[in-house]
C-alpha cells in the first residue's frame, strides 16, 4: 500500500490479531461454555448465563477478556480453574473489587460500580507525538467538516499520518465506552485516516488539549 511492497501469505492455523482468528476463538469459547451449561443471552452474543445453586452466574467477554460475576466466590474460583484446564494454566486473573478491563477501571462498592477511563485517556494524551499548547472549549472545531480543494491541501507526512490514524482509533474506543458526546466529531475523523492533512491534524489536537480533556469528565458512576 502507498507504494510499499506487500506480501500475502496463507496461514495454516489461527494467528492472534486476525479477524478470522477472533471468530474461531469465539466459536470455540461458545461451544465450551454451552458444554458447561451456559446459555448465550439472546440480545447480546457476548454475554452468557448459568444457574448455579439457585443463583445466576454471568459471563461477559470481549474476545479472550472474560469477566465472571457470581454471588459465590467459590464458584468463581471453580470456573476460573475450569478455564485454565481448557486454555492455559497461565491465564491472568484479577480478583477483588477493582478491575482493569478493556481500558476501563471497574470499581465495585456498596452494590454500585464506578467506571473510570482516566488511565486510558491519559495514555491517549501522553502518547500523542506532539506537545500541544493552548485550549479548546469543544473538540468540534468550526472547520471540522470543511475540506479544502485537493490542490490546497497540505498532507501529513507518513509518521504524523500514522499517529493521526492511531489516535483516532483510540478516541473511537473512548466514544463507545464513555463519551458519546464526541461521537459525531470522531466518526468524521475516521473518514479522514486514509489521507489526512493539516486541517485534520488541527481538528484532532482539540481532543488532546484542555479543558476538554480534563480527567474528571471521563469518570462515570452508576
Amino acid at each position: 500500500t502507498k507504494g510499499e511492497p506487500m506480501l500475502y501469505v496463507t496461514l495454516q492455523k489461527a494467528l492472534y490479531g486476525c479477524m478470522r482468528s477472533a471468530l474461531l476463538f469465539y466459536l470455540k469459547l461458545v461451544a465450551d461454555l454451552e458444554g458447561e451449561g451456559f446459555r448465550l443471552n439472546p440480545y447480546n452474543p457476548c454475554v452468557a448465563n448459568k444457574m448455579v445453586d439457585g443463583a445466576q452466574m454471568t459471563l461477559t467477554f470481549h474476545v479472550d477478556d472474560i469477566k465472571i460475576s457470581d454471588v459465590n466466590p467459590a464458584e468463581v474460583i471453580r470456573h476460573i480453574n475450569w478455564f485454565k484446564s481448557i486454555y492455559d494454566t497461565n491465564v491472568r486473573v484479577s480478583r477483588g473489587t477493582t478491575h482493569d478491563y478493556l481500558g476501563m477501571m471497574l470499581s465495585y462498592s456498596n452494590r454500585q460500580v464506578r467506571i473510570l477511563m482516566t488511565d486510558y485517556v491519559k495514555k491517549v494524551i501522553n502518547g500523542f507525538m506532539e506537545d500541544i499548547r493552548g485550549s479548546a472549549s469543544t473538540p468540534a472545531v468550526e472547520h471540522l467538516f470543511q475540506i479544502r480543494a485537493e490542490e490546497e491541501r497540505v498532507k501529513l507526512d507518513n509518521q504524523r499520518a500514522q499517529c493521526f490514524h492511531g489516535t483516532v482509533a483510540q478516541l473511537l474506543f473512548v466514544t463507545m465506552q464513555c463519551r458519546r458526546d464526541i461521537q459525531t466529531a470522531v466518526v468524521f475523523l475516521t473518514t479522514r485516516v486514509k489521507d489526512p492533512d493539516e486541517d485534520d491534524w488541527a481538528a484532532q489536537t482539540c481532543f488532546i488539549i484542555p479543558p476538554w480533556n480534563s480527567v474528571p469528565v471521563f469518570d462515570i458512576g452508576y
